[in-house]
């Protein structure tokens, strides 16, 4: 079975965005760059979705005088698409937002270099909480 499902061209797209997105999130430093690989990813599901729940032969299900509702095809994948679409709008920019307030308050969006400035402010205020104690 898992052979046939892959025989079928329409899973190929899927699969590559999601294989790009997890790669970006692993190799990236870059929190934009995570958060597009995060997009890929979304968007690939949603194809993959798409894509399991197409017949060859059927229609989607609008109904019109001149299509038989038999040759409907279920419409619970693109429910749960169109729901999972706004959801993931949603989540992009909630952290596009939450981005801009970190490049705000630190100038970068580097893994690297945020570590080394939480550090840094740390030091910095145990160095402040030191020279308070004698005054």
């Amino acid at each position: 079975m898992f052979r046939e499902a892959l025989s079928v061209p329409y899973y190929y797209l899927p699969l590559f965005l999601v294989s790009v997105g997890i790669y970006g999130i692993v190799s990236q430093r870059n929190l934009f760059k995570q958060l597009v690989s995060l997009g890929l990813i979304d968007t690939g599901v949603n194809i993959l979705i798409i894509s399991l729940g197409y017949i060859q032969g059927m229609e989607a299900p609008i109904y019109s005088a001149v299509t038989p509702i038999a040759k409907f095809v279920d419409p619970l994948p693109q429910a749960l698409v169109l729901t999972a679409i706004v959801i993931g709008v949603g989540v992009l920019g909630l952290g596009a937002t939450l981005l801009i307030k970190i490049h705000e308050r630190y100038g970068t969006l580097e893994l690297d270099e945020l570590k080394f400035s939480k550090e840094h402010q740390r030091w910095q205020e145990i160095m402040d909480d030191e020279g308070d104690v004698g005054v």
